[in-house]
């Protein structure tokens, strides 16, 4: 159908049945093919504008689902906008930006949600500061800095898995704790049916199964891997023997998600040492400028678990909690480190006692190598 500006140029010309110009004038014909030439053009750009070019792809009007999918322009503003949502300041925010940019990142949102991508773009960038940094403290600020935003996503994750249901599964450790006491055992789930489950029976530190009465209320502390925890409450409905074992059967109740804890903790087999310190006693008025002292009485242990928060120690030694500890321990292919902390609680079981400590005290380069370690970019 012909257009409206089509038609409007085709009466002022004389195209509709006036003959306007004489047989013999050449100069008529050229006009006249000039004013076809022009509707052609015309008529052509508008009809690209309305359906596009063939099947070249090309749309100057609005785009096809196959551009809707391809990666968009980096937005730094929107770069930003997911920085602050992750609560993450302008310091870290340009580090971020720039590793994006680096890895030509298009969907900065996209990938903020996805676990392994953000490990395998932040592990290039540890390698990349580890290389490029000639200066040990210029090395250990940036190493610091890109941790920092790491475990800020880490939690804003873990928060956000909060939200879901705990599944209790078999295998799965816990700290059994009796109604009224604050008596807490290791043990571990056997199986799970249903709302009831079977745990193996506690032990004190002799090595001797705790009785506990049928009918007991307890309560269960699961701990997963990394940050996430929650409370089981129950009571005891029979108590069984399995290969020789004891176990217990539970009835499970109200679960609750405990705090969550800020950092993630990874479980490793680590060798340590750990010696006793004595700190002033600030409450009774001790001396200003006053010094911790370190025992010269070496211990030894194993690090079961740790966080740049705390650690889990395994050890046949006896300390009181509130008990402050130097502790040094080697990763694989870094320094020796050291971090002062302080004992919080003891499970005691069989010949050994876990001391549950946190740290107060830990070097950046420590807390460079504990990160490394948790988040495992120290591997090749």
């Amino acid at each position: 159908m012909m257009s409206r500006l089509s038609l409007v140029l085709l009466q002022n010309t004389g195209f509709m049945g006036i003959k306007w110009f004489k047989d013999d004038s050449p100069l008529g014909a050229v006009l006249l093919f000039l004013v076809i030439g022009v509707l052609a053009a015309i008529l052509i750009i508008l009809n690209i504008k309305k359906v596009g070019i063939g099947d070249t792809g090309l749309r100057l009007g609005k785009a096809s689902s196959d551009e809707e999918d391809k990666p968009r322009k980096f937005s730094a503003s929107a770069m930003h906008k997911i920085a602050h949502s992750y609560g993450l300041n302008s310091e870290q925010s340009k580090l971020l930006e720039s590793i994006f940019r680096f890895e030509e990142v298009s969907n900065p949102a996209k990938v903020m949600t996805d676990q392994s991508l953000i490990d395998k773009y932040f592990k290039d960038a540890y390698k990349r500061i580890e290389r490029a940094s000639d200066e040990e403290e210029i090395m250990q600020k940036h190493l610091s800095l890109l941790f920092s935003i790491r475990n800020a996503i880490d939690f804003s994750h873990t928060l956000a898995e909060s939200a879901v249901p705990p599944k209790i599964t078999k295998d799965m450790p816990a700290i059994l704790t009796l109604g009224g006491t604050n008596d807490g055992y290791p043990v571990r789930v056997l199986s799970v049916k249903g709302p009831s489950l079977v745990t193996e029976c506690p032990h004190n530190a002799a090595g001797a199964s705790v009785k506990i009465p049928r009918g007991s209320k307890i309560n269960l502390s699961f701990f997963a891997n990394t940050s996430k925890g929650f409370n089981m409450e129950g009571h005891v409905t029979a108590i069984t023997n399995s290969n020789g074992a004891q176990t217990l059967q539970i009835a499970s109740g109200k679960t609750q998600t405990l705090t969550q804890r800020r950092f993630r903790r990874r479980q490793v087999g680590l060798n340590c040492g750990y010696y006793q310190v004595n700190m002033p006693d600030t409450r009774h008025g001790a001396k200003k400028g006053a010094k911790m002292t370190v025992s010269s009485r070496q211990s030894s242990g194993s690090i079961l678990d740790i966080s740049v928060g705390g650690c889990a120690i395994q050890t046949s030694g006896t300390v009181k909690p509130g008990t402050y500890l130097k502790i040094e321990f080697q990763v694989t292919g870094a320094p020796s480190s050291a971090v002062l902390g302080q004992v919080l609680r003891i499970n005691s079981g069989g010949a050994a006692n876990t001391l549950h400590t946190k740290f107060t005290k830990v070097p950046r380069k420590a807390m460079n190598i504990i990160n490394a370690l948790i988040f495992e970019y120290n591997t090749d």
